[in-house]
């Protein structure tokens, strides 16, 4: 167990929003979408107490040691180390640890007129990973919003809050996004795909020449690209091109045409129809409302 586990364990958290004050937030604009009820950690309790006041409130159970076992209104769910929850409050029957040496369990209660858009999926556990480096980024979250909470229910302090725990439920719903790309960049099969893209941006690499490059086949390769990303290979490539093309748009004098030469499209024609499919606009029209060069 790392540092930062060790230091969180010494010190068992109970903090919970005044009913008073989360009326406030629930109609303030800033954070009405979202905002914090309630956040408490667990080391050696036997039995979590995961009671609130707003039974349509979430709660997010993360198990960063230990093994914990979780009694909702239809089935029990163990939790192992380095996993963690996320279900309706209400849903919550009892919580207790089967592991009860060197626990480290941390559930944060929320709401929001938004909060279910943050929620990758009710009642289903999900795996932090196995890298103490993963663990760190999940608990690093975690530490600035109790210690921004540990600073005061001060108006600004709230609202900054919210913006945290939006941060961290967004890392939870895309873990991969997360971590990997930060931490493991060569791990994931579509990042290093992507990255190669990224390097032939100025070239024509084709779906045979992207798999060659992975060792994959060109059919399971599309299979796996397009189910994370929802869009081909090709698709995806050329969305990076457009991406490039719009840079040189508003940053150089460079031509449209040589523009589309050089990002190896058939020509001029071809080119400005696939950026205003993905732009919504031509080249031209892009260049004239976005460029930043002074005119000549």
């Amino acid at each position: 167990m790392n540092t930062n586990t060790t230091q969180i364990k010494n010190k068992d958290i109970a903090i919970i929003i005044p009913q008073n004050l989360i009326c406030e937030l629930s109609q303030n604009p800033l954070t009405e979408d979202l905002y914090l009820i309630s956040i408490k950690s667990y080391t050696e309790s036997n039995l979590i107490n995961n009671k609130s006041e707003d039974e349509d409130s979430y709660s997010l159970i993360f198990c960063f040691a230990g093994k914990i076992r979780v009694h909702t209104s239809e089935e029990e769910i163990h939790i192992k180390e380095k996993e963690y929850l996320i279900c309706k409050t209400a849903c919550v029957k009892e919580i207790s640890h089967i592991k009860r040496r060197d626990n480290l369990v941390y559930i944060i209660q929320f709401n929001g007129k938004k909060a279910h858009c943050l929620i990758k999926e009710e009642n289903t556990t999900f795996s932090l990973g196995l890298a103490d480096d993963i663990i760190s980024v999940y608990l690093g979250k975690i530490q600035e919003i109790v210690h921004s909470l540990e600073m005061g229910y001060r108006k600004e302090n709230i609202e900054y809050i919210s913006g945290q725990l939006w941060t961290l439920l967004i890392s939870t719903k895309y873990t991969e996004l997360a971590t990997s790309d930060v931490i493991y960049p060569d791990t994931d099969i579509i990042t290093k795909a992507i990255t190669i893209m990224k390097d032939h941006i100025e070239k024509r690499l084709t779906l045979e020449e992207l798999a060659s490059e992975l060792d994959y086949s060109p059919s399971h390769l599309s299979t796996l690209f397009t189910k994370k990303t929802g869009e081909t290979p090709i698709n995806y490539y050329n969305q990076l091109k457009i991406q490039q093309a719009a840079t040189y748009l508003q940053r150089t004098n460079i031509q449209i045409k040589e523009i589309a030469n050089r990002l190896q499209f058939y020509d001029e024609f071809y080119f400005s129809k696939v950026f205003k499919r993905y732009m919504g606009i031509t080249p031209s029209k892009f260049k004239k409302k976005y460029s930043l060069i002074a005119a000549d």
